[in-house]
């Protein structure tokens, strides 16, 4: 899936949610300050922004939850606090600056956004996760897969 259209779906998730402060939000607005987030992560690192994603959450030991968002079933929720741990601080203040927004509402925002843009960049068929990441080994590699996708 292209990036533009995961920017859309993380749009419509952030758009769609309860939080009076997003809640009906342009769309394109949402989805410009969304590849902002995406693009500072990925120019610091010179891989994917989701790749780079997918590294904080191994480090910062949200790596299980992420994998729910790379895997099938349901995706495993975030927190607030925890997208400070995916997001770096900066991203996060441009962000919630560019939609005109709190922090607050930002941080909720990109924890409704991030398990959809995962998820959808990453759609696995039966059994091919599985065998995938012991192909490439582990979440590691699989991150290092994606910064050399989405380059």
């Amino acid at each position: 899936m292209d990036f533009t259209r995961l920017l859309e779906i993380g749009a419509r998730a952030i758009e769609s949610n309860p939080d009076p402060e997003t809640s009906g939000m342009d769309l394109s607005k949402i989805a410009s300050a969304l590849s902002e987030v995406f693009q500072n992560d990925s120019a610091a690192s010179g891989a994917s922004g989701i790749a780079v994603l997918i590294q904080k959450a191994m480090s910062s030991g949200l790596g299980e939850v992420v994998g729910t968002w790379i895997g099938q079933g349901e995706n495993a929720p975030i927190g607030e606090e925890q997208v400070e741990e995916l997001v770096d601080a900066d991203a996060l203040a441009r962000f919630a600056e560019n939609l005109g927004v709190s922090q607050t509402t930002a941080r909720r925002a990109l924890a409704d956004a991030l398990p959809q843009i995962v998820d959808k960049a990453t759609p696995p068929e039966d059994g091919l996760l599985d065998t995938l990441l012991e192909q490439i080994g582990g979440m590691e590699g699989m991150a290092g897969m994606f910064g050399r996708m989405f380059r």
